[in-house]
This record gives C-alpha cells, sequence and structure tokens, in this order.
C-alpha cells in the first residue's frame, strides 16, 4: 500500500469515525444512552478517545439529537452516520465532535497510527484549517448522492497538495 493510499484511508477513517469522537471535564453520566454512546465512540478502535472525551461527545449527541434518530443511530452502531441520520442532524452530532476533541491531534495520531511519519502528519493536519476539516467531515456525514463533487475534488486536491509539500512520497 503506498502511503498517499494511507493517508486517503486514513481521511476516509476520520470521516467515517466523525460520528464518534469527544472530550469534556465533567465526571461519566449516569444516562443510559450517554453511557451506551459514550461507550460505541470509544469502540472505535483508530481513534481512541479517554473517557472524558467520548462522555462530552455522547452527552452532546443525547442532548441534541432528536431520540427517535437517536434510537436509530444507536440500533445501527456501526452504519455511516449519513445513513442513519439527515444532513442537519448529522452536523448537530459533527458539531459536538468539534467541541471534545482536538480533531488535529486526532488526524496526526490516526496519520501516524497508519505510518506515516508523525512530522508530516503534523505537517498535512496543520495544512488543514478547521473550516476544511469540518467540511471533510460533513462529506462522509452525508450520502454519497448529497455530496458535491465539486467539494470533494477540492478536498482531495488540497490532501494531495499538501502530502506533496509535506514530503510525503506519493510514489510509494
Amino acid at each position: 500500500m503506498t502511503k498517499l493510499s494511507l493517508v486517503m484511508i486514513t481521511a476516509i477513517a476520520l470521516l467515517s469515525a466523525a460520528c464518534g469522537d469527544g472530550g469534556d471535564s465533567g465526571g461519566m453520566s449516569d444516562d443510559p444512552k450517554v453511557v451506551e454512546v459514550a461507550s460505541i465512540l470509544q469502540d472505535d478502535q483508530d481513534f481512541p478517545m479517554s473517557d472524558a472525551e467520548a462522555n462530552c461527545a455522547a452527552r452532546r449527541i443525547v442532548d441534541n439529537v432528536p431520540s427517535d434518530t437517536l434510537d436509530t443511530m444507536l440500533a445501527n452502531p456501526d452504519a455511516e452516520l449519513g445513513e442513519v441520520t439527515d444532513p442537519e442532524t448529522a452536523m448537530t452530532v459533527l458539531d459536538g465532535i468539534f467541541d471534545c476533541v482536538d480533531i488535529e491531534a486526532l488526524m496526526v495520531q490516526s496519520m501516524v497510527e497508519d505510518g506515516t511519519p508523525e512530522d508530516q502528519a503534523k505537517c498535512i493536519a496543520e495544512g488543514f484549517g478547521e473550516d476544511e476539516i469540518r467540511s471533510f467531515m460533513e462529506l462522509a456525514a452525508m450520502d454519497d448522492e448529497a455530496v458535491d463533487d465539486a467539494v470533494a475534488f477540492e478536498i482531495l486536491a488540497r490532501m494531495f497538495e499538501l502530502a506533496g509539500e509535506c514530503g510525503l512520497d506519493l510514489g510509494g
């Protein structure tokens, strides 16, 4: 597998994991739904979260996602976010993630775990602004039919550009 493939898999995995990240300084919740959501979030081996991070995101999800949609999400924990919710609710989930996790650090951690040298992973993650990372995550939250091909191409092009600028060997 080429380093470019690793970068792209990391990017896709980051997007898929978007339905589960978080951080909070409060204690663990007694609410069974918060505990269940936090547990699902922490089961993602590619993006390990602390108890506090998972609890923070889970609280925001439970507090802000309609009950029927939350039940659907809980019944389908392995489904992509766009498969179990509408784009507006998906954005609510993503907003909770941005409130709870250092998404840039998560992106670096994921790329390093996939074999990208840390300095190059940091360079790529720092090259994406929060708006680009948010757009990246929004793409994963949408059904394929709802994805704006121009936006997807722009993000992919930016990933290639950053990989080159950061010295990532694209020839693999």
